[in-house]
């Protein structure tokens, strides 16, 4: 009798722990992930409209301008058409990006890729998104943590 309180027990812990709230670490800001969206890494998180990824750079590289090459890199690796280029803030702080048109019929369809330095963090974000991007009330509460446009 008591083998199956403890199973019970077990089970309802795996449960309790896979329902727990994600938290990411973006350059010294703990950000809450909400549940429509899935975790696929520390770095990583999507949903159905959108998704950011960023690369943590050794700053001695990010001062080498390495970053412009492995930028560079990602966007070839795309093949995706440039649209513009784009500059946002990301916690405050300004970035430097270009936006791209991704020839997918559904799903993600647009894509910035972007560098910067937070609380001394060099960083290459990579944010995705279903509709082109043009003002904060086109993002949601989460990915205003990641990008927001001075209006």
């Amino acid at each position: 009798m008591q083998l199956k309180y403890f199973l019970f027990g077990l089970m309802l812990t795996a449960c309790s722990l896979s329902a727990q709230t994600k938290v990411l670490n973006f350059a010294g800001s703990q950000i809450t992930v909400p549940e429509n969206y899935k975790v696929s890494s520390d770095t990583q998180a999507s949903n159905e409209n959108n998704s950011v990824q960023w690369i943590n750079v050794q700053k001695i590289l990010y001062d080498n301008n390495v970053h412009k090459q492995m930028m560079k890199q990602i966007e070839t690796d795309m093949h995706a058409r440039f649209l513009t280029a784009v500059n946002f803030k990301s916690q405050g702080v300004d970035f430097i990006g270009k936006l791209y048109k991704l020839n997918a019929k559904e799903g993600i369809k647009y894509r910035i890729i972007s560098s910067g330095q937070i609380n001394g963090q060099a960083l290459i974000l990579n944010l995705g998104f279903t509709k082109q991007p043009k003002q904060n009330n086109d993002l949601d509460v989460f990915m205003r943590h990641f990008i927001s446009f001075e209006n």
